[in-house]
């Protein structure tokens, strides 16, 4: 068992929270909140995002939470998000000010419908407060809205929701396409014919491809467990296997031969080969070549290179432990991958184990297998651990992202240095660790 540094993201109280109203007239606020405990429970991914901008399938939180009930009226993060976040969205994050019949909305909460409540109700799952609805909310202080938030409804009528859909641990997020991929498809207003050469197991009612993507015969496609999207400008290669629920994002490109499996979720403009099985993988990132990414969740702008393995099974079968910010921490589970922060880079042939977690902007090299925990901003490279200084990070990033056209903004730049600098002290404590473990190799 590895003792844990402190780590100053989880002392620093800047997860906010924020009031909400809801009625079923259209005369609502409402108001998304992250809390303290999501952020800190579902890092690396919450270092570079706010909870509600976590993909749960083809959409962010946000994005489902605003199917559901109607788009916010303002949202709360951390600071040192705000600004790049309400460049995003286009929606005021983090303001002050007294709002009058509010639905106030917890960023890991996912509505399956729309959402009624009484005045000053508020709505428990297992003891997480998932949502509120209050005859007037006042914030003074936006960094302790979530504080706030939670103190007002501990004094409401509090009812408990059975089967209400909530993030609360990365092993959590590998298992939602299963559910969001079919509410997708439901949405989906356009689908044209297979073209010859595609076999469809299953109903091809099922397969629903946008008039704008290309698959390239021959492909099999499997819809009897769920359906799968293909949309705008993806490229499927030929003689891959694609069984459902699944999701091709917009200008993602299939390679050849390439095997994805059911419950995978693969973000806008990726590069995809070998065998994913119930993964997410955000925007922009590369799994171009052979290997397996299984019951894992990919960052922003990651590359995985060729060969590389996740493993999600133990041997014995036995229960997956995952090195959370909080320590050791049991799963519940005997499938469970990695978890990959935004500009991690896994180099050919690396082994991750089961359970991994892989940092911001970290390099891993790894040809046996590497420990299950690599802080943001460092190389591992045979068992020995050192920083990554941000100025090279930044560069590798800006080559990275000049391949594709994009470049980091002003914005992106400042939350990457306010991760370096507060992951510091996690650095050198696992540089340590592993030298004093491993010895020098």
């Amino acid at each position: 068992m590895q003792p844990r540094p402190k780590n100053k993201l989880i002392l620093n109280r800047s997860a906010l929270a924020c009031g909400i109203e809801f009625m079923h007239a259209e005369n609502r606020v409402v108001i998304v909140f992250e809390s303290l405990d999501d952020v800190v429970n579902l890092q690396p991914l919450t270092l570079t995002r706010p909870v509600f901008l976590l993909k749960v399938g083809p959409r962010t939180i946000l994005e489902e939470i605003e199917a559901a009930v109607g788009a916010p009226r303002a949202l709360y993060t951390r600071a040192y998000l705000a600004e790049h976040v309400q460049s995003l969205t286009g929606i005021p994050v983090n303001p002050k000010g007294l709002y009058k019949n509010v639905l106030v909305v917890n960023a890991s909460y996912l509505p399956q419908q729309s959402v009624a409540c009484g005045n000053d109700e508020a709505y428990f799952h297992r003891g997480k407060l998932v949502y509120a609805c209050l005859r007037e909310l006042s914030v003074g202080d936006p960094l302790s809205l979530a504080e706030t938030v939670e103190k007002v409804a501990a004094g409401l009528g509090r009812q408990e929701l059975s089967n209400a859909l909530t993030v609360g641990r990365l092993w959590d997020l590998s298992k939602l396409p299963h559910v969001t991929i079919p509410r997708e498809a439901a949405r989906v207003t356009w689908a044209s014919a297979p073209p010859h050469g595609v076999n469809v197991i299953g109903e091809p009612s099922r397969l629903l491809l946008h008039p704008e993507s290309r698959v390239i015969p021959p492909v099999t496609v499997d819809t009897t467990k769920g359906p799968v999207i293909v949309e705008a400008r993806a490229v499927v290669g030929p003689f891959t296997y694609i069984e459902g629920p699944a999701y091709i994002g917009p200008e993602t490109r299939v390679r050849v031969s390439t095997v994805i499996r059911a419950g995978s979720s693969i973000g806008e403009a990726c590069r995809v080969g070998g065998e994913v099985s119930e993964s997410i993988i955000h925007g922009y990132s590369n799994k171009a070549h052979d290997g397996f990414l299984g019951n894992s969740y990919v960052g922003e702008w990651v590359n995985i290179a060729a060969g590389a393995i996740t493993g999600n099974l133990r041997n014995d079968y036995g229960e997956i432990v995952v090195y959370t910010p909080r320590g050791p921490t049991k799963t519940g589970e005997t499938k469970v991958g990695s978890f990959i922060g935004d500009h991690a880079r896994v180099s050919i042939g690396t082994m991750l184990n089961a359970g991994t977690i892989v940092g911001v902007a970290a390099n891993v090299v790894a040809p046996e297998m590497a420990p299950k925990y690599i802080p943001s901003f460092t190389r591992l490279h045979r068992m020995k651990l050192e920083e990554i200084p941000l100025k090279e990070a930044l560069s590798a990033i800006d080559r990275m992202m000049g391949r594709r056209g994009r470049k980091l903004t002003s914005g992106e730049v400042a939350i990457l240095r306010h991760v370096y600098e507060a992951t510091a002290e996690e650095r050198s404590y696992y540089a340590k660790f592993y030298s004093d473990r491993y010895g020098r190799r």
